[in-house]
């Protein structure tokens, strides 16, 4: 049934294909003070796909957790090979930086700093909510400088992407796909024992379900994960954050 704002198309095989058009003139109508154009039927469909949509945003994916991701890059980095330093490094940088897949295949060589105590400091020129270009520093974990030094001698790379194709007799020029990455770390984390549904962006997930878990305050996981949305960022640790709150802390071994 169609209420004037679904459009009807049939492919060459014979099925309908039903497409909701128009789906911001309602919104603009209200605005101007006129007669929203959509009909009862669009407008019901809209909203339950509003809240289908906000229910799937959450709770779905595997959060990597710290201790898995090390695993991980361990793992990886047993192999003793270009391929697994590289995964190593790429796993213990992610999991640092609580990076987003866009900044993990943007990372270039001279991003990277090192500091005296063999830690280090990744410079982060722009990211999702960054949209000024101000760009961010990160801490990087000691162990995390090491595992980019062991990839970074393998591989012969001195400037440009840190992460790139390993080839038999080298590596690429040029850093990573998006989908190379996400696949890295879902192949990883299989081999680490991960059971539930792994993207791309567990290791986010994870770092910032860790923090929380080891005692972070929201302020701390926003500064860490470059959310300027405290709703956000928790969001990420609602489990963690529930267990470090009030009724965890006060009420819990009164019985």
């Amino acid at each position: 049934m169609a209420d004037g704002n679904t459009v009807s198309t049939e492919p060459p095989d014979g099925r309908v294909k039903f497409e909701i058009a128009g789906t911001d003139s309602g919104g603009d109508a209200s605005s101007a003070g006129v007669k929203d154009p959509r009909g009862p039927v669009t407008r019901r469909t809209l909203r339950k796909l509003k809240r289908k949509h906000a229910a799937r945003g959450r709770g779905q994916v595997q959060g990597l957790r710290r201790e898995a991701a090390v695993a991980a890059a361990r793992l990886a980095t047993d192999e003793g090979t270009a391929l697994g330093l590289r995964d190593a490094a790429l796993l213990r940088l992610g999991s640092d930086g609580l990076l987003r897949i866009s900044e993990l295949v943007a990372v270039q060589v001279d991003d990277l700093g090192p500091r005296e105590d063999g830690s280090g400091v990744l410079a982060l020129p722009r990211s999702k909510t960054d949209q000024e270009g101000e760009g961010s520093t990160l801490y990087v974990c000691r162990e995390t400088m090491a595992a980019v030094a062991a990839w970074l001698r393998v591989s012969g790379i001195t400037a440009g992407p840190l992460f790139r194709r390993v080839l038999r007799d080298g590596v690429g020029c040029y850093q990573l796909s998006g989908a190379a990455v996400r696949a890295i770390i879902q192949r990883r984390a299989k081999t680490a024992g991960a059971t539930g549904r792994v993207s791309g962006h567990s290791l986010r997930v994870g770092s910032a379900q860790s923090l929380v878990a080891k005692g972070a305050s929201t302020a701390e996981l926003m500064q860490a994960g470059r959310w300027n949305d405290p709703k956000t960022a928790a969001r990420y640790a609602a489990n963690e954050l529930a267990a470090n709150g009030a009724v965890a802390r006060y009420f819990e071994g009164d019985d």
